[in-house]
């Protein structure tokens, strides 16, 4: 197993990298993460100050490359989505030319670690609409799904009743728990599916870069098994970073603790009849963990996404992806721009991280940020 990723910041002043980079150092920032291809003037203000430098790039990203919708995920109705700007996960010209393009441009860069961000299927929040997430259902995973020993037809079944009961109300024959709970072959296939890109991805890399750590951002635990990022599914990496942004600002969030929690609560209850503390507890979410003191019966989405969590949230979160992978090093990524920000990095440590890193960099937070770490 590598060792851990230093303390690391995702992004840098591309227009002034030289200044910036000596700012990120006194900080006591060790690594910057950039895209998949970093500016030569960035790669250069960061070896001088002698930081590491990690990239990132997305699994299943479309780019110019793939303007069709053939390659877009497809809900229960074969309709096309469009989700956090990617495809169907198991296209595999898409798959092959984003991890081809990230390997190459990796050893070009010689960098100290890879990271891989979307590599899971789609959110609550991560398309336009919540059908974004009922997916995919393109006959190429219907297949694989079928190939795997999985039941495509209950798939389809289970999810298209989970549809119903977003979009039209309660089933008096269907309890909320028990449309969850007949969600498990989909969510399996998910898992399943993810665990093969995880191998294919750490045998690629390792061909071509055998000393470059492997990772990946991830979901929180609380939210992985939905989109198929479960412990088991990345138990084959180097580092994971589970992606911990406890109260992120703005309308749109994938992978933001309160704006997932918060898409998926608002759709399983803005039209079925179902309150957020039943939808909470059908979900397995303590509503203590939530920064709002709001009674629990009036509790909206805007309410958990504008208030968010508790620092308390980021070191349960942690905690449980440590206890689930003692041989990968756990190093969660955390909101930089965070009110609480020296209680949130103090619950990530207390929960027995192995590293740390913040998104994303802002120059307005970089004095912050070093009064945080040199505490």
């Amino acid at each position: 197993m590598h060792a851990a990723p230093k303390t690391y910041l995702f992004g840098i002043d591309r227009e002034n990298p030289v200044d910036c980079a000596a700012r990120l150092a006194e900080a006591g920032i060790g690594a910057v993460v950039t895209g998949v291809r970093p500016d030569r003037d960035v790669l250069q203000a960061v070896r001088r100050q002698g930081l590491d430098l990690y990239t990132c790039f997305g699994a299943f990203a479309l780019g110019k490359d793939f303007p069709g919708e053939e390659h877009l995920a497809r809900d229960t109705e074969q309709t096309p989505r469009l989700w956090f700007g990617s495809g169907c996960p198991n296209d595999p010209d898409l798959r092959q030319a984003c991890l081809a393009q990230a390997v190459g441009a990796a050893a070009d860069a010689e960098v100290q670690g890879l990271f891989v961000d979307g590599a899971r299927f789609a959110s609550p929040a991560s398309g336009e609409t919540f059908d974004a997430f009922l997916t995919c259902f393109c006959p190429r995973c219907q297949h694989e799904a079928a190939q795997a020993g999985f039941d495509p037809d209950q798939m389809l079944r289970s999810v298209r009743s989970l549809a119903a009961f977003v979009t039209a109300g309660q089933d008096a024959d269907k309890s909320l728990p028990d449309i969850l709970a007949g969600l498990d072959s989909w969510l399996g296939f998910r898992s399943h599916n993810m665990r093969a890109y995880y191998r294919e991805l750490v045998r690629t890399i390792r061909r071509r870069l055998p000393d470059c750590p492997v990772g990946a951002f991830i979901f929180p635990a609380s939210l992985a098994d939905w989109v198929g990022q479960g412990a088991e599914t990345v138990a084959g990496l180097d580092w994971v970073a589970p992606m911990l942004y406890r109260r992120y600002p703005g309308d749109n969030g994938p992978a933001c603790l309160n704006h997932e929690w918060a898409s998926l609560l608002q759709g399983l209850t803005a039209k079925s009849g179902v309150s957020f503390r039943e939808a909470a507890a059908a979900t397995g979410l303590p509503l203590a963990w939530l920064e709002t003191r709001a009674d629990p019966d009036r509790l909206t989405a805007a309410q958990i996404r504008r208030e968010g969590f508790l620092p308390d949230m980021l070191a349960r979160e942690t905690a449980a992806l440590v206890r689930a992978l003692p041989a990968v090093s756990v190093a969660p990524i955390i909101q930089l721009a965070d009110e609480k920000l020296p209680d949130s990095v103090r619950a990530v440590r207390s929960a027995g991280a192995a590293g740390l890193g913040f998104f994303a960099y802002q120059a307005d937070q970089i004095d912050p940020l070093r009064r945080t770490l040199r505490a």
